[in-house]
């Protein structure tokens, strides 16, 4: 080998070691507080976690992770329900769902178009959400939701139109309550 052995005088001192080391340990700490449990725990005690919109991310990812629901005994609905939204009002359905269900649904409308998000948010944080899908000016959509987390799962509906409008939503399948909010 044509590498140079170095010096004992050219190495670092112990005193550089340890400080090398404190110093690479209060950058890990700092990471895993900044950094790692917003995105992974959704924990964010600095709030950097947050402008870096990795809180977000964490929280969903909890969410996600509490275990499926049992396969056995599923409650099996069929429901139907209408509603009239007057011009410019909005209304939420959401279905009450445990991590794993899956429900089918289709929707229409008496002719006027919609704004619609269909969307999931957890019992744990309500404030979060996924979106399964969004329309603007739709007049009928039809699916299948399966909720990645258990929470309330659904559809939002929003009258852009200067005329009132009927919405029709048929929902069948694997959830425990049907509820308008």
């Amino acid at each position: 080998m044509n590498i140079r052995k170095p010096e004992r005088d050219e190495l670092p001192s112990l005193t550089q070691l340890w400080l090398g080391t404190g110093f690479a340990v209060a950058v890990a700490a700092v990471l895993v507080v900044a950094v790692v449990l917003p995105a992974e725990r959704g924990l964010d005690m600095t709030g950097i976690g947050e402008r870096l919109h990795l809180t977000r991310m964490g929280q969903i990812k909890t969410a996600m992770a509490e275990p499926d629901a049992p396969t056995d005994g599923r409650p099996q609905q069929q429901r139907e329900i209408s509603l009239t939204l007057l011009d410019g009002e909005g209304q939420e359905v959401k279905l009450d769902m445990l991590k794993g269900y899956i429900a089918n649904y289709s929707w229409h409308t008496d002719g006027g178009a919609v704004y619609h998000d269909t969307h999931g948010d957890p019992y744990a944080n309500p404030d979060i959400y996924i979106s399964y899908s969004t329309g603007e000016a739709v007049t009928e959509d039809s699916g299948q939701i399966t909720a990645v987390y258990g929470g309330h799962h659904g559809w939002y509906w929003v009258n852009n139109g200067d005329v009132p409008v009927t919405i029709t939503l048929q929902a069948s399948g694997e959830f425990i309550e049907l509820l308008v909010k």
